[in-house]
């Protein structure tokens, strides 16, 4: 049987060009049974995450007929899908991704997603994966496949059973607000919420993604001017 799985993507109107590539290497591959669900211009990041989960919650059922009608044309295929791989607009993975995190066969795992912060006035990359210290989270260095306490949602790969345990409004919405996370990133937030579920959350360090990021040059410049 192909793995099912659908591809849950956040965005705000501009995909990378590489998206284009592996959506069509993935979908004529006839390697899986896909759906692409791409959410436009829903913001915060919570609110986007959080729909995302109840479209795939409710697939199988005519509850999201009309919603997936909207970005599907020519049938709607309404089978319960095995996984959920959010992919995030600005974060392409090698086409590989979806064969190497299945293979892995994690409760939630994801692709190494990198960001950039300054640490002694020079630019250096992170993994956005972190393990809980007595100082709070920490990014942690791996290699291989290992577990972690948080991680990214940019590319993740979800079993069903996790999405179901966890329950609606995985993602956080204050109590008394849509609006916003309350004090958390709402990938860390669920991540919490997984373990407190009963399972694990696991990041690949044999997969780099492209992340693509807006930059002040000048800042850059005077990182490296910094560096001479």
């Amino acid at each position: 049987m192909k793995p099912s799985i659908f591809i849950a993507m956040p965005n705000l109107g501009m995909l990378r060009v590489g998206h284009t590539d592996n959506l069509l290497r993935w979908f004529l591959s006839d390697m899986y049974r896909l759906k692409w669900y791409p959410v436009t211009n829903v913001f915060p990041h919570d609110r986007a995450r959080n729909q995302c989960h109840k479209i795939f919650m409710n697939t199988g059922t005519d509850e999201i007929m009309s919603e997936l009608s909207m970005h599907f044309e020519g049938g709607i295929d309404f089978e319960r899908y095995d996984y959920m791989l959010f992919l995030d607009a600005d974060t392409v993975p090698p086409t590989s991704v979806i064969d190497q995190l299945i293979e892995a066969d994690k409760d939630v795992i994801s692709a190494t997603v990198q960001t950039w912060k300054t640490e002694g006035g020079k630019a250096i990359l992170i993994p956005v994966a972190l393990r809980m210290s007595d100082e709070g989270y920490r990014v942690h260095w791996g290699s291989g496949i290992e577990e972690v306490d948080a991680t990214t949602c940019a590319c993740t790969l979800i079993k069903r059973e996790v999405l179901e345990k966890v329950g609606p409004r995985a993602f956080q919405f204050k109590a008394d607000d849509e609006w916003g996370t309350d004090g958390i990133g709402e990938d860390f937030y669920f991540c919490e919420r997984v373990k407190a579920a009963g399972f694990s959350v696991w990041n690949h360090y044999g997969i780099i993604c492209s992340h693509h990021k807006e930059v002040d040059t000048l800042s850059v410049n005077a990182l490296l001017v910094g560096d001479r």
